[in-house]
């Protein structure tokens, strides 16, 4: 199993960690949650040095909404309380043009890349942030683009 506490911060988590989280009751599902809430314990233990080990780009944030919604068919007041604590245990990052343009040469480059996830990426990338975890792992798994590099892992 990944190791979280070795992880350099931030990690960028993705949606499909988050919806495995709150809807799989099977080692997929527990595994999520062990990652989120060991990363969650590591924040509240050193808060000072580690307040922004959790971020999310606002991608994931419509992605969490879309998909608790139109295919786990939740109570929309449900997904609004899930997205309130969401947003309260992460460090939330806007996208830019800048990420939309990263993600686009993402996308020339590394041919095979979703546009959605390309967005994710760049993000990542424009911010510094050095880990993806999620379970949609390109191959290859260390991205770089303009001298700025990111890997994704898979934790589940």
């Amino acid at each position: 199993m990944l190791i979280v506490e070795s992880i350099p911060t931030p990690v960028l988590v993705d949606t499909n960690i988050w919806i495995y989280a709150l809807t799989d009751d099977t080692e997929k599902g527990e595994k999520a949650r062990y990652v989120l809430n060991t990363l969650s314990s590591i924040v509240k233990k050193h808060r000072s040095s580690h307040s922004s080990l959790i971020v999310a780009p606002i991608q994931v944030v419509k992605e969490l909404g879309r998909v608790l919604l139109d295919r786990f068919n939740f109570e929309e007041d449900e997904v609004i309380d899930i997205i309130r604590n969401f947003s309260s245990r992460v460090s939330l990052i806007s996208e830019s043009p800048q990420d939309v343009m990263t993600a686009i040469a993402l996308r020339k480059r590394y041919k095979h890349i979703d546009y959605f996830d390309a967005i994710i990426i760049a993000s990542a990338l424009n911010h510094g942030i050095e880990v993806i975890l999620s379970e949609d792992v390109p191959s290859p798994s260390r991205i770089s683009i303009a001298n700025k590099k990111v890997e994704i892992i898979n934790p589940l």
